[in-house]
């Protein structure tokens, strides 16, 4: 039971990081892109496009971590992966590395899917909502009707053998919860695996 607690706890974390770390995703590369693509035509734009390029593969690694850590799934501990994400650096300024870098795929590809982000972390959002917070106040219910007022499916609960009976289903909701949750995090390492390949199938053309 307490191992169940912990991984909800922990997928309940993963949740809010999703919609945090998309939000801060979409405005770093929305802003990087655009500002780095309105300058190209001074000396100036092309070496901001192509750091931005390059911020993805590390961040999709930071992402890897971040993940593992949360479900003890191991994305990043390989030596293969290790080198998925190393990427060649820029070592002078010469516009032949940055013409490779702006047009490798696989960094556009990389940033499409952390913009996507956003997307996945406001449903892993409002998933946390409705696994996590439904339940808790539905378990909550034999403490609080009498303060605040109770209504499930259109009933109000005003006694406490019906509050009772909510926190009972605050209960059932909230073992559905963990294994809607265990799924969720499973569609996500899946997802950063993806991006992963991505960074591997790439730096190799």
């Amino acid at each position: 039971m307490k191992e169940h607690f912990i991984r909800g706890l922990n997928h309940a974390q993963l949740m809010l990081y999703t919609f945090v770390s998309g939000l801060l995703y979409f405005i770093f590369f929305s802003i990087g892109v655009t500002l780095g693509a309105g300058l190209s035509i001074t000396i100036v734009g092309i070496p901001i496009l192509v750091h931005v390029l390059q911020t993805a593969p590390k961040l999709v690694h930071l992402d890897a971590r971040i993940i593992e850590k949360y479900t003890s799934i191991s994305l990043t501990h390989s030596q293969s992966n290790e080198e998925q994400f190393h990427y060649d650096e820029i070592q002078r300024d010469s516009w032949e590395q940055m013409k490779e870098t702006l047009t490798n795929r696989g960094y556009w590809i990389m940033i499409s899917m952390l913009l996507y982000k956003l997307v996945i972390g406001m449903g892993s959002l409002l998933l946390s909502v409705l696994l996590y917070v439904a339940p808790l106040l539905l378990l909550s219910a034999p403490l609080l009707y009498k303060i605040i007022p109770y209504h499930v499916f259109s009933i109000s609960i005003k006694t406490l053998p019906a509050a009772l009976a909510v926190s009972g289903l605050g209960c059932l909701w909230l073992v559905v919860s963990i294994r809607v949750s265990n799924t969720f995090a499973k569609y996500l390492v899946s997802y950063t695996r993806r991006m992963i390949e991505v960074g591997y199938i790439y730096k190799t053309k």
